[in-house]
């Protein structure tokens, strides 16, 4: 889809930037269409997978597989100790307040899109073979992470950016996702 959208709008070569799942697609682009990408940017997204990440996505897809019900506040506690800092978690209920409202908002995530998503994400995470592509990946690219990220460590992150040839490494320090 996204190379069909790059296609339509004749953007090619282009900058993409990607952010989560959203790095995940950026970095396939960049292997499967190179001539649409000049520059990539790849944010709390890369990396081997960590034993964390891998066991959080098959708890997901076994959640997702047993039920077809929406839960979102399991949802909704899930993203919020994904994507904000202890410190915020502990001392902070306005902004927890808030990212739950957000979060509780929006319409019920069931399946077929919910299964679907987290056998990708946990397909992508099992891959051991998408790791060696890194080396091959020619376009500039930027590898970013953030200090407390606990799907995509900055370890896992700085190992994919030193694998891959024109990669420039970043931490974001004292932030989550």
């Amino acid at each position: 889809d996204t190379a069909g959208l790059i296609d339509a709008l004749h953007l090619g070569p282009c900058r993409v930037v990607g952010y989560s799942l959203g790095g995940f697609i950026a970095e396939e682009l960049s292997y499967t269409r190179p001539e649409l990408v000049h520059e990539v940017v790849l944010m709390a997204s890369v990396g081997p997978a960590s034993a964390f990440v891998r066991a959080w996505n098959a708890a997901e897809v076994e959640v997702a597989t047993a039920t077809d019900l929406s839960l979102r506040d399991r949802a909704a506690r899930d993203l919020l100790f994904m994507l904000l800092p202890v410190a915020t978690l502990q001392n902070d209920d306005a902004t927890v307040n808030a990212f739950r409202a957000m979060f509780s908002a929006g319409e019920p995530w069931s399946n077929p899109g919910r299964l679907g998503q987290w056998t990708a994400d946990l397909g992508w995470g099992d891959d051991e073979t998408r790791t060696e592509r890194w080396s091959r990946l020619r376009q500039r690219c930027s590898v970013l992470a953030f200090e407390q990220d606990i799907l995509w460590p900055p370890r896992a992150a700085r190992g994919a950016g030193a694998a891959m040839l024109n990669a420039t490494y970043a931490d974001i320090d004292g932030q989550a996702p």
